[in-house]
């Protein structure tokens, strides 16, 4: 390329065969002439075909600003590529109704389409859903919950008309709307699409519920883990409580439906039912019971219910974003300026905010359930005839079980929750533990090492597999790997324990090689372990053998794709039956069997369920892995982007990570999509929508991303994919 700088052009000849410009040197001068062989024009909307730059000048363009259109830097990029596709005779296009505008403030502003103004002067009758972010519960977490997302839709056809929010990180939550509006979807498309758990994306997936039928968590929480139990007659169903706690006031008759447990899985249901009820199939009543999450088979009395075991997610994310805090402030705030004399950690007032946040999600729940007259019965207790009953007795026409996972100890190995824990011992540690070991290099072992190892725990993740996170695509947790060693995280893979002593006063773990060989002992000197191995569904102790409810090896409940077992009446869903143990999975499980119940349709695709490792940075998955792309002899194409080529990322000083998109060979079809990167959890969901619309790479590269954000790697990914990126 050459460059005429200090230059200006002040005439044009069209006459010959070739365009000439007269220039003149910004100082005054000598003029010259430039001749150029360019005879391609740019339209763009509203112009009517005219050729740009100058009116009707053969061979001269323009982009950017000086054009009508919104004044914005990706508005300035997309008319760029649209103009040398159109100069080098390919097809080009801008849809200036689908460039987001973003008010990088805090709270950060997006809009995209049309506003509520704007459609009222159209006379288009449309309906609005509005969802608040104090009732997000990743919002919630990280104690940042201004703002909404407000959505129009026209009323007759459902079709999106503009999304506008506010909230932290919002210039990256427009773009799964951006892409809805690209393809003209409906708030309902939105509203089945799966969204993390827990992440700001679920408040735009709560809106657009709003928009075409009713918001579910609008006191949101989804926490209440619980495993409760029931006994069938016919289509009728008899709970028997060991009840220890009631709240709210019990109905004396039959419920329709009866949900057994808590969390996303449990909590969903009887709300999303209450919002059919004004549908053609009425509801009388609804109930929910709820106890202690993942207790012991083996344990016969209940214990006292606490909230904060069943709010893992949440409580999770809070105790992380603390972490991060600290970390941010011991080792990055100086370099932009920002110093302290000395930083430290408070460990009972960081568990206290933590407290704070589960008592926050816990009392949202609680009040949803009263103002929506939810039956809501805390206790204990298993399948049995009428006869058999003592207690508290809860019947309905239909049982739902949506109970969750437990621990899975490993032999010779005694879960105390104290010096040998699980999860949920691991966010209850009243002391800061030293050194960590954690067995299984997990979602669940990884993020919660992680957490501790950000806050000076010496951290070690012993592996059975050769592989972190082995269901991961192979490039990504490869990096992930690195990123966590390098953070002080140390992992021992291909190696398994064999021995844990607790008589001294450290946990002595003896090691072996997975191939056999040399056994070795470790000292875990804070004498803490996590043990977070493997999960498995809680159905023991519920009584499910005296219906004859059918079970899989696993123990996991068959059911059919109506979530129905083999015992008319009953139901199962979340992680007690197979697919992935996920709190937003089992929250669409909720969603789609009682639409089943009620007698309409329901639908979940476990291909469209994304996965996410909540860490620093995180790592977000959907679709295909490599491997398995592999697996399956398709022919593919890979598409990479790194996050140290991102704008934002490098403003931000945060550029680890990448985009990886495999899509078919042959059609473009995406396949699978892989993130690794900070917020990556919010990152994946414009590659949901795109993959509930089967879209092509191609379709997110020619979508408008706004500058500066981290999803323009996505873009860049998408482009890489199909073609080439433009900025690496």
């Amino acid at each position: 390329m050459k460059f005429k700088l200090k230059t200006k052009v002040v005439g044009v000849d069209t006459s010959g065969d070739v365009v000439k410009l007269t220039l003149e040197p910004a100082a005054g001068g000598e003029q010259t002439t430039l001749e150029a062989d360019v005879e391609e024009h740019y339209s763009l909307p509203g112009w009517g075909g005219k050729k740009l730059g100058w009116p009707n000048i053969v061979g001269v363009y323009a982009i950017d600003d000086v054009i009508p259109g919104p004044m914005l830097a990706h508005k300035a990029e997309e008319d760029g590529v649209a103009c040398v596709e159109f100069i080098a005779e390919k097809h080009g296009h801008v849809d200036y109704d689908t460039v987001p505008e973003v008010m990088y403030t805090s709270p950060e502003v997006p809009s995209v389409g049309k506003t509520e103004e704007q459609v009222k002067a159209l006379g288009v009758d449309y309906r609005v859903g509005k969802f608040l972010f104090m009732a997000n519960s990743r919002a919630k977490a990280i104690d940042n919950a201004e703002g909404l997302v407000k959505i129009l839709a026209e009323k007759e056809t459902d079709m999106i008309l503009g999304v506008h929010i506010m909230a932290p990180n919002a210039g990256e939550l427009i773009h799964e709307a951006v892409i809805a509006l690209q393809y003209g979807a409906s708030s309902e498309d939105i509203a089945r699409t799966c969204h993390a758990y827990p992440t700001m994306s679920e408040a735009v997936k709560e809106a657009v519920m709003a928009t075409y039928d009713k918001t579910i968590h609008i006191s949101n929480s989804i926490l209440l883990l619980g495993n409760l139990c029931n006994s069938i007659d016919a289509l009728r169903c008899t709970l028997s409580l060991s009840s220890f706690s009631r709240r709210f006031s019990f109905a004396s008759g039959d419920n329709d439906v009866v949900v057994i447990g808590g969390g996303p899985g449990a909590t969903s249901p009887p709300l999303k039912l209450l919002s059919l009820a004004s549908r053609p199939h009425v509801l009388r009543s609804v109930a929910l019971s709820v106890g202690p999450a993942s207790t012991s088979a083996t344990q016969s009395t209940p214990y006292p219910w606490n909230p904060q075991s069943m709010v893992k997610q949440p409580e999770a994310r809070a105790l992380l974003h603390s972490s991060h805090m600290y970390h941010e402030a011991k080792h990055s705030f100086a370099s932009h300026g920002v110093k302290f004399s000395s930083v430290e950690v408070d460990l009972p007032a960081m568990l206290a905010q933590k407290d704070k946040v589960v008592a926050n999600l816990t009392r949202g729940i609680e009040g949803l359930f009263k103002k929506n007259k939810v039956n809501y019965v805390k206790g204990y207790g298993k399948f049995v005839s009428p006869s058999e009953a003592k207690s508290t007795i809860v019947k309905g026409k239909h049982v739902i079980i949506a109970t969750s996972f437990d621990v899975k100890s490993l032999p010779g190995i005694t879960i105390d929750e104290k010096r040998i824990v699980s999860s949920t011992g691991a966010l209850a540690l009243s002391e800061f533990p030293k050194r960590l070991v954690v067995i299984g290099a997990g979602y669940i072992g990884l993020e919660m090492g992680f957490e501790w190892g950000r806050l000076g725990s010496e951290v070690t993740v012993i592996e059975f597999a050769p592989d972190i996170v082995p269901t991961m695509d192979g490039e990504v947790h490869k990096q992930f790997q690195r990123s966590l060693e390098k953070q002080g995280m140390k992992f021992k893979l291909k190696t398994k324990v064999v021995g844990v002593d607790t008589s001294g006063d450290v946990v002595k773990l003896t090691l072996e090689p997975v191939t056999g060989g040399e056994q070795t002992t470790l000292e875990a000197e804070a004498d803490v372990v996590l043990v977070s191995a493997e999960r498995t569904p809680f159905t023991a102790g519920l009584g499910l053998e005296k219906l004859g409810v059918e079970i899989d090896k696993a123990g996991r409940i068959l059911v059919n794709e109506q979530f129905a077992t083999n015992v008319p009446g009953v139901y199962a869903i979340r992680d007690v039956i197979p697919g992935p143990m996920l709190a937003h999975k089992a929250e669409e499980d909720g969603v789609a069997c009682v639409e089943f119940v009620s007698g309409k349709e329901g639908h979940v695709d476990y291909d469209m369920v994304p996965g996410v490792v909540y860490t620093s940075p995180e790592v977000a998955s959907l679709g295909k892995t490599k491997e398995q792309v592999k697996a399956l002899g398709v022919s593919y194409r890979v598409g990479k982007f790194p996050f140290m080529a991102n704008s934002r990322a490098k403003a931000i000083d945060n550029a680890e990570g990448l985009v990886r998109i495999l899509a078919e060979k042959e059609t473009d079809k995406i396949m699978g999509v892989h993130i690794m990167a900070p917020n990556a959890g919010e990152l994946i969901h414009e590659a949901v929508l795109a993959l509930q619309y089967r879209a092509l790479s191609e379709d997110i590269a020619r979508t408008c991303h706004a500058h500066p954000t981290m999803s323009e790697a996505v873009k860049e990914a998408a482009m890489a994919t199909y073609d080439k990126p433009i900025h690496i």
